[in-house]
């Protein structure tokens, strides 16, 4: 599931190879899975994590 909806869009492409965005994303996600696990508060970890990773990822 999450290969459709990260890499089968004609717009969005992947500067790496796709294993590695999909896996960097699916980390991305278990992030709000595990967040009693982070000593900081885990939806501005996410957003900085979105905010420096998806321009590595995408052209």
């Amino acid at each position: 599931m999450s290969r459709q909806l990260f890499s089968n869009r004609p717009y969005l492409k992947f500067k790496v190879d796709t294993d590695l965005a999909m896996s960097v994303i699916y980390s991305l996600i278990m992030n709000i899975k595990n967040k009693d696990i982070l000593p900081h508060n885990h939806m501005e970890t996410f957003d900085f994590m979105v905010d420096h990773l998806i321009d590595s990822l995408y052209e």
